[in-house]
């Protein structure tokens, strides 16, 4: 008995170790496989962070996404470069790639924080100019409302003066020492209220029609 389940114990070994042996590889498909980086030509590298050195001249820049050919290695850790312009940079090698995928990814980024900021701009622009005409049109009602009160002023200058003219006419005919009677005396007042009243609308409506103009061409009013 134990004999029997020894052989059929070692026939199972058997099977299994040749099954093993004797089985084809998996086929793998070129579908699974990761794709091969796709690499600038040898000597051109990209930069992945803006860098900037002061120089005698000035302050000087490389953008992400700027090609620049690998000119020699320089300090630890950094590399020199030329733009194609054929300006010198010592950069730090970590911000070089010759990953054009990368390279990609960040001129789509740049090109996406570009429109971003326009689209910020544009809209400011549309709010400052919303913001303007509501001025201008606040200015522009406040002018109509100030003719108005020019308009009845007008004719209360008119009725004033000829006011003035009955109460002197008036007074000259009554009193023999020709002073001014109250009567006159009233309606000189009257009359020169009204037109300092005129006045100061008249000054305001200018400024007005200043501050109008200046909106109008894009200056602050003062």
């Amino acid at each position: 008995m134990k004999l029997l389940f020894f052989l059929v114990v070692l026939s199972t070994g058997a099977y299994l170790a040749y099954d093993y042996f004797t089985a084809e590889e998996p086929i793998i498909s070129p579908m699974t496989q990761a794709p091969a980086p796709r690499l600038a030509p040898k000597g051109i590298f990209f930069i992945t962070e803006r860098y900037s050195e002061v120089t005698d001249s000035g302050v000087r820049a490389l953008m992400p996404g700027t090609r620049v050919r690998n000119l020699s290695s320089a300090a630890q850790g950094t590399t020199k470069v030329a733009n194609d312009h054929g300006e010198e940079f010592e950069v730090p090698s970590r911000i070089l790639t010759q990953d054009l995928d990368l390279r990609d990814a960040l001129l789509v980024s740049i090109a996406d924080n570009h429109a971003k900021v326009q689209k910020h701009i544009e809209d400011q622009d549309i709010v400052a100019k919303h913001q303007k005409d509501a001025r201008i049109a606040e200015k522009a009602r406040t002018a109509q409302e100030l003719q108005l009160k020019l308009a009845e002023l007008q004719v209360q200058y008119d009725t004033a003066q000829r006011r003035v003219q009955l109460e002197t006419g008036q007074s000259q005919a009554k009193s023999l020492t020709g002073g001014a009677m109250a009567g006159e005396r009233a309606a000189r007042a009257t009359f020169t209220g009204i037109k300092i009243e005129i006045e100061k609308i008249q000054s305001r409506l200018t400024k007005l029609q200043l501050e109008m103009r200046r909106e109008e061409f894009g200056q602050n009013s003062q």
